[in-house]
């Protein structure tokens, strides 16, 4: 989503900060964090416009949650010099929100950085394995994980397992789909589609590990 409102030069850091205090405003439920990241990264989608989006989503939270978007307490730091350090680093996670006919049709199924991985498939068995699929889905479709660097950020990777059916990534900056080969791996950002077969269509949305739990 970030890497579309960027091409449509609409307002990022208005984005990222709502999608911030929903990750970590207090008082909120694991489950109500993902419906309000959900109801924010649509309502940007669908109205191309960040700020009607902020504000629906705030409303939403309002009138549903009974809450608000308020800013989050900031972390106490030490004055002690030999622990100046404080490790604000989550781990992230990687979410894949089935949709069918253009409506979200489930909560987020969340992919840890901090695992191996998950499959994706009609006869996945994993802990981590999503098998919210249609028919044409094969049984070990796909595959993702967290790609970690050296330094700096690492990368989600996507690859087809040799898929009957194919997999392909709609970049969410509006590219062409990428349909990736049997054995390929590609790398995939929040804001993409993933297609599997003809009928199984998710969204990835990122979010903090404890939405994962």
């Amino acid at each position: 989503m970030v890497r579309a409102l960027e091409a449509s030069h609409d307002d990022v850091r208005l984005y990222r900060n709502a999608l911030a205090r929903v990750r970590d405003g207090e008082g909120y439920t694991v489950g109500e964090r993902a419906e309000a990241a959900l109801v924010l990264f649509v309502a940007a989608g669908c109205s191309a416009n960040v700020g009607r989006a902020v504000d629906y989503t705030t409303e939403y939270i309002r009138c549903l949650m009974g809450g608000r978007l308020g800013t989050p307490t900031s972390c106490p730091v030490s004055l002690d010099p030999k622990k100046t350090q404080v490790d604000l680093v989550l781990p992230r996670v990687l979410g894949f929100v089935r949709i069918v006919d253009g409506v979200i049709a489930s909560e987020p199924y969340w992919v840890s950085s901090g695992s191996a991985g998950a499959e994706i498939g009609a006869l996945a068995t994993g802990a981590e394995d999503i098998t919210d699929v249609a028919g044409d889905v094969s049984a070990h479709h796909a595959r993702v994980w967290y790609e970690a660097a050296d330094a700096g950020a690492g990368r989600w990777m996507l690859s087809d397992l040799g898929s009957s059916n194919g997999t392909v990534v709609v970049d969410g900056d509006g590219s062409a789909p990428l349909r990736i080969a049997k054995d390929e791996a590609v790398e995939i950002h929040p804001g993409d589609e993933v297609r599997l077969g003809s009928r199984t269509t998710f969204v990835l949305v990122e979010g903090a590990a404890e939405m994962a739990r």
